[in-house]
């Protein structure tokens, strides 16, 4: 593949590695992986510790009668670099986009090949 898009996608933590392993081999040469996720900083905002670990969260404000809660892997920015290094991936970009109101970011944006 030349590019690969994953938006929102990456919730586990075994899982997520050895999906980002599977895809580094299917990219051709030059290729790029733009993967958005949560900007690590946002649950640290809300009081939780800042370091990799498992959150449980709700489906609070989704339409649906959602019953269990489900679970997500929480990365750090420095184990999100970490994760792309053990990989072989070198860092092309990563973007924060900002809530042009609060001023705190939405999301990052990473670009690895």
């Amino acid at each position: 593949f030349d590019a690969i898009a994953i938006n929102f996608g990456l919730f586990g933590k075994e899982s997520t590695e050895a999906l980002l392993a599977a895809l580094k081999e299917r990219l051709l040469p030059g290729g790029r992986i733009f993967i958005q996720t949560l900007h690590p900083f946002g649950l640290a905002e809300q009081g939780a510790p800042y370091l990799s670990h498992w959150e449980t969260d709700s489906w609070n404000g989704l339409k649906g009668e959602y019953t269990e809660p489900h679970r997500w892997y929480y990365r750090t920015m420095g184990d999100w670099v970490g994760l792309f290094a053990r990989l072989g991936f070198s860092m092309q970009e990563l973007r924060e986009p900002v809530n042009p109101k609060s001023g705190k970011p939405l999301s990052l944006v990473f670009v690895v090949g």
